[in-house]
C-alpha cells in the first residue's frame, strides 16, 4: 500500500473514532430513557439534611425563614438555602448514566454529599457526587444516585455547587435585615472627642435633629442616606464563633451606632482590629470585630463597614459654609491685610426697555472704581457664596487658631435682605513644609478648605480688572 493510501486509511479511522466518541459523549446510555429519572417536583420544601464526611447539617424552614438546626442553631441565609430547594421545582434533564458501582467515576469518593429533601408532597434522598468534565469548556458535572438505585445519573444541574459542607456557609451574614427605607432614626456620637450622642430622624425625604436646639451645625441628608444604605446592605466577612466580647474588644463604651425602625432598635458595637491571618498577602484590607447588641455571635467585618459604624454626627455634617443664591447677594467685601475693595451689584441694569433687576457688578474702594471683568467678578462671588469645607475642626490645632486671630483674608458677604456673613481665612504652613488653608465664621467651628478654593477667594483688585 502506497503512502497516500495509508494516510487516507488513517484519516478514515480517525474520523470513525471521533464519531464514536461524539456519540458516546452526547447520547444517553444504551437502553436508557430520560424519563427514567428526574428530580421530584417537591412542593413546600421545609427540611434539608446535608451529610458530608466531616459534617452533618440540618436546615428547617418556618414560614419563609430558614434556620440551621444542626450542628448548632443559627439563622440561615434564606436566599442561599432556597437555591437548593429551587432544584426540585423544575425538571432537570439527564444527559448520561453509568453504573453507580464505579464510585470514583461518578464522584462518590470522600467529597460526596448525602442529601435528603422533604416537602409537603414527599421527600427525596440521594448521594450527590461531582466530577470535572472536559467538553466545550471545563465544568463540574453533577451525578445523582437516588436511594435504592444502582444507577448514577448525570444531570444538567449545578446542584452539587449549591451544597456546602461548611455550616457557616449557610449562615445569614447580613448585619441588619431592615431595608434602608425602614430606618426612621439614627443615633450617633457627636464627634470622636465628644461622646455625647445625638439623634436624627427621617422627615419625608430629609433628616432633622431630634432636638433642633441641640447643635448649631447642619447635617447633610445625602451623607445620612448613604450611611444608612451602606449599613443595611452590609454583610459580615465571616463569623468569629470562638471569640468572646472581651477578646474582641467589645465592652461598655465601645464605638456604636443605633438604628431605629419605629419602636424597634438595633445597636451595632465595634471592637478591635482583627490580627492579620498567617499567610495573608501584604495589603490585605483591614478588618474589625463587630457584634449586634443582645446577640452572642461576634462577626468580622471589612474596614469599610467598620467606618460606617464608627461614624459621628460631625462626620455627617454638611460641608456648606455659605449657601446663597447668586441673585441674593448685594455685595462682597474683600479685605487682604490693609487692602480693601468691594464688589457691589447695582440695583438694576439700564437697558432700552428700562431698568432690569439684577444689575452688573461694580468695583469700589479702588483707585479707579468702575466695572470689573464680568467673568472674574462672578467667579469670585460664586466661590464666596458656595464655599465648601473639606473638613470641620471642632478641636482646631493651636497654630491654626493663632493664624486665624490675625486672618490674612476676610470676606464680608451682604445679602439683599440686609443679613451679613463674615468669613475669616488664613494660610498655615506646617513643620513638614506643607501649606493648608483654614477659615471660620465668627462664633462657629473652624474649617479647612482646598487650595483651589483659597485661590478662588484670595483675589487682588488687579485680578478683577
Amino acid at each position: 500500500m502506497n503512502q497516500k493510501a495509508l494516510i487516507a486509511a488513517a484519516a478514515v479511522m480517525a474520523g470513525a473514532a471521533g464519531m464514536w466518541l461524539w456519540v458516546e459523549q452526547s447520547q444517553p446510555h444504551q437502553g436508557f430513557q430520560p424519563s427514567d429519572f428526574e428530580f421530584p417536583r417537591l412542593e413546600g420544601v421545609s427540611e434539608i439534611d446535608i451529610t458530608c464526611s466531616d459534617a452533618a447539617i440540618s436546615l428547617r424552614r418556618v414560614d419563609n425563614a430558614w434556620t440551621v438546626t444542626a450542628p448548632y442553631e443559627f439563622e440561615a441565609n434564606s436566599a442561599f438555602v432556597s437555591r437548593i430547594a429551587e432544584v426540585f421545582a423544575d425538571r432537570r434533564v439527564v444527559d448520561r448514566t453509568r453504573s453507580a458501582d464505579d464510585r470514583q467515576a461518578v464522584g462518590l469518593g470522600a467529597d460526596a454529599i448525602r442529601l435528603r429533601v422533604s416537602g409537603t408532597n414527599g421527600e427525596f434522598a440521594a448521594n450527590i457526587g461531582a466530577t470535572v468534565g472536559v467538553e466545550q469548556t471545563v465544568r463540574e458535572l453533577t451525578w445523582v444516585v437516588p436511594d435504592g438505585s444502582t444507577t448514577a445519573y448525570r444531570v444538567g444541574s449545578d446542584l452539587r455547587s449549591r451544597l456546602s459542607c461548611d455550616p457557616e456557609r449557610y449562615r445569614e451574614m447580613m448585619l441588619v435585615t431592615w431595608n434602608a427605607s425602614d430606618i426612621t432614626a439614627v443615633e450617633l456620637p457627636m464627634s470622636a472627642s465628644n461622646p455625647t450622642r445625638g439623634t436624627v430622624r427621617r422627615s419625608g425625604e430629609s433628616w432633622q435633629w431630634d432636638e433642633p436646639g441641640a447643635t448649631s451645625f447642619v447635617l447633610d441628608a445625602g451623607r445620612i442616606d448613604r450611611l444608612v444604605s451602606g449599613i443595611t446592605r452590609a454583610s459580615a466577612t465571616r463569623a468569629a464563633s470562638n471569640v468572646d466580647a472581651v477578646e474582641a474588644g467589645i465592652a461598655a463604651g465601645a464605638q456604636s451606632i443605633v438604628l431605629f425602625k419605629g419602636d424597634e432598635r438595633i445597636t451595632l458595637l465595634l471592637g478591635n482590629q482583627v490580627e492579620s491571618q498567617e499567610g495573608s498577602s501584604e495589603g490585605t484590607p483591614a478588618e474589625r470585630f463587630l457584634r449586634v447588641e443582645g446577640e452572642d455571635m461576634t462577626w468580622v467585618v471589612s474596614d469599610t463597614i467598620a467606618g460606617h459604624v464608627a461614624q459621628t454626627l460631625e462626620g455627617l455634617r454638611s460641608p456648606s459654609v455659605t449657601d446663597l443664591a447668586r441673585d441674593a447677594v448685594a455685595s462682597v467685601e474683600v479685605r487682604r491685610g490693609p487692602d480693601v475693595f468691594t464688589l457691589t451689584r447695582s440695583s438694576c441694569e439700564e437697558t432700552e426697555a428700562g431698568c432690569v433687576e439684577g444689575g452688573r457688578w461694580q468695583l469700589t474702594g479702588v483707585s479707579e472704581p468702575g466695572a470689573p471683568n464680568a467673568e472674574s467678578a462672578q467667579s469670585l462671588v460664586d466661590a464666596a457664596t458656595r464655599l465648601r469645607s473639606t473638613r470641620w475642626l471642632s478641636d482646631a490645632p493651636a497654630d491654626v487658631v493663632a493664624a486665624l486671630s490675625t486672618p490674612g483674608l476676610i470676606l464680608t458677604i451682604l445679602a439683599q435682605d440686609g443679613s451679613a456673613r463674615i468669613i475669616e481665612m488664613a494660610a498655615v504652613t506646617g513643620a513638614d513644609g506643607q501649606t493648608k488653608y483654614f477659615g471660620r465664621v465668627p462664633g462657629e467651628d473652624l474649617f479647612e478648605m482646598s487650595e483651589a478654593t483659597w485661590q478662588q477667594l484670595n483675589r487682588s483688585e488687579s485680578d478683577l480688572l
